[in-house]
This record gives C-alpha cells, structure tokens and sequence, in this order.
C-alpha cells in the first residue's frame, strides 16, 4: 500500500484576499447566521486533501485505465481563501457566495511512493471553491473545489493516471452552532422514544386483558395501531434528519468547528465530448483541518 510523506516546509503566503462583507443585524444576537457568513466559514482555513486515484463503480474512464486495481495516493495543502475568484468555471454552479480562490500552499502535488519509485512532486495551480447550496443529498449543501495540473501524474507502467488539467473535488459541508437548527435530530428522536414507550405501555394493559373482545381492549389495540402510524411517520423525519444533521464522527472539523465537512468527498474530470462537457470519476479523497503556520 502506497503512503504519502509529509515534510515540514515554508508555506508560499496565499493571495491577498478581497474580503466578502456582510450585514449584520444589531437588533439581535440571536438570529441564524446569514447566508452569506454561511458560506464564509472556510475563510483563511488550511486542510491537508488526500486523494485516492482508482477504478471506481460507475466511472466513465476508458476500461483499460484502473483496471489492474491499482491506486495513486496524492495529497496537497489548501487554502480556502476569502479571495473572489474571476475565473469562471462551470463545475462551481451556485451557491451563496460568489466563486472563491483555492490556495495550493507551496503550489504543489506529491504522489506518494509506489514499490517500485518514490515520491514525486507535482506542480499545481491555485484553483476555486464555493458552497453549492441544496445540491447534496436531500437538499444538503456541498462543498465544491478545483486545482489544476500541469501535467498528466502517474507511476511508470501503470494504468492509473491523472490527466492534464483541473481536478475536481466536492464533498458534504455543514455549518455549526446554530442550537435551533443542530436540535432537529435529537427532538425527533425524543419524539420517537416517547411514542414507542407509550405504545409499550399500552401493549403491556392489553395483555393484562383477557377477553379479546372487551372494548377497553379494541379502543387500545386502535391507539397503538395509530401510534404505529405516528411513530413511523415521525421515524421518516428522523431518517431525513440524520442526512440533514449527520453524525459527527462522520465529519472533519474546521480548527474553530464552525464548519464540519463529510471525511471522504468525490474527485472527477472534465471531459468534452463534442459540445457537451462531462465529469469522469478518478477517485475519492479524504480531508482533515491543519493549522497555519
């Protein structure tokens, strides 16, 4: 298994940023954070993005490329930069502010070592991130970012590679701290174990009751079938919830944890085919928050 060094290096500063304002209401200190501050989260964060290149289910890669189920292992420090980005690119469709500068600190890529060569570095270009707004899984948002490549990366001989050109990365971001809005999950599961208390309560009178056609009996077979009905109804919410509000082990932390992004996000390509442009899948990638130096 493949695995990437990491050297303690001076870090090339980040573009001088151009700074998003926002409004703020001095009426109350209670109201949600606005949208735009929202998106304004990853602002001056650095994460360490890990990159796993390989053969995934429903790729549209040619077939002989990650056939032999070898994988590349990249990783690269970025920067989530305050900057506005001019470069318009149609894979940051959205969202609830204006397109930002990815930083790649030291402008780099590093392909960790395989068995048979060692490390290699990669120069890189800075790239561009958003928050796409309500384009993840039930209405979630996404967190969707870009570096580009001046050259095609790969380990001699093997049928892995990634091409010339921008990479795409996007995973799940979800902002924190907002009491009313993280409580969804616990209140419907609160909900839920009430109810299915009350309906144990009830079964447990019902046994105690020996004629089957006694009507305390009907009247609480007919409150627990329409608990039933509750207590599913209310699980559907949950189950919504839970995509929503997902659990924390399943998320990487901004330093200050105003912002959880999913552990593992998709990376793709662009390819044109004729006038139309699609995405071809090369991987996954994991990331974790890291101080700046």
């Amino acid at each position: 298994t493949s695995s990437t060094t990491t050297e303690n290096e001076e870090l090339l500063p980040a573009p001088a940023p151009i700074v998003f304002t926002e409004t703020k209401d001095k009426s109350s200190s209670t109201k949600k954070k606005s949208m735009k501050s929202m998106a304004n989260l990853l602002d001056e964060t650095r994460w360490k993005v890990s990159l796993s290149i390989g053969r995934e289910p429903g790729t549209w890669m040619p077939a002989e490329w990650g056939k032999s189920g070898q994988r590349l292992n990249l990783s690269f420090t970025a920067e989530f930069t305050p900057s506005q980005l001019f470069d318009r690119d149609d894979f940051l469709r959205g969202g609830y502010a204006n397109s930002k500068i990815l930083h790649v600190v030291n402008n780099e890529i590093k392909l960790g070592p395989s068995i048979t060569e060692g490390e290699r570095r990669y120069k890189a270009k800075d790239g561009g991130w958003q928050v796409s707004r309500g384009d993840g899984p039930m209405g979630t948002d996404l967190l969707r970012f870009y570096v580009e490549v001046d050259e095609r990366i790969a380990h001699g001989g093997g049928d892995v590679y990634v091409p010339r050109g921008r990479v795409y990365s996007s995973c799940g971001y979800f902002p924190f701290g907002d009491d009313a809005v993280s409580s969804v999950k616990e209140r419907f599961a609160k909900d839920l174990k009430e109810i299915v208390d009350e309906m144990a309560d009830l079964q447990e009178k019902k046994d105690e009751i020996k004629n089957p056609f006694n009507l305390d009996g009907i009247k609480i077979s007919r409150e627990i079938y329409r608990l039933n009905r509750e207590a599913e109804k209310v699980n559907g919410k949950l189950n919504f919830a839970m995509v929503k509000e997902p659990d924390k082990g399943l998320l990487r932390f901004s330093k200050d944890g105003d912002v959880g992004l999913t552990k593992e996000g998709g990376v793709c390509c662009q390819v044109s085919k004729g006038v139309v442009m699609e995405y071809h899948i090369l991987g996954r990638f994991s990331i974790s928050s890291v101080d700046r130096d």
